[in-house]
């Protein structure tokens, strides 16, 4: 986390950004607890992945987000009613069909 604070501020500085990013948290310190509140979930997001990564590995964490991503795109689809195209519909059965072989395979090859 301290890594990611000091190149946050070295891409302000670099894109001559800081005083007007602290202008406007001065104009507006109500933003303070929003930026406070997006910090800890950040931090605490990288710890769950973490946990996730070293607990069940790196391709149950995949799948994990994958899934997000299928969910996220399903109600796009239908609450917003953005429709997918045949071949879309192809593309996420073929990455999602792979990716829970692989995870089956692996299920399968861990229980002998």
């Amino acid at each position: 986390t301290l890594f990611s604070a000091l190149f946050a501020f070295a891409s302000l500085v670099s894109a001559n950004m800081l005083w007007p990013a602290l202008t406007f948290v001065l104009a507006y310190p109500r933003c303070i607890a929003d930026i406070l509140m997006l910090s800890a979930t950040a931090v605490t997001s990288q710890f769950i992945i973490a946990h996730t990564i070293k607990r069940y590995g790196a391709l149950v964490f995949a799948a994990i987000m994958t899934t997000r991503q299928l969910v996220s795109i399903l109600l796009s689809t239908l609450l917003f009613g953005h429709p997918l195209h045949r071949d879309q519909w192809l593309g996420l059965g073929l990455v999602f069909g792979t990716l829970y072989m692989k995870i089956n395979f692996n299920a399968n090859r861990n229980k002998r």
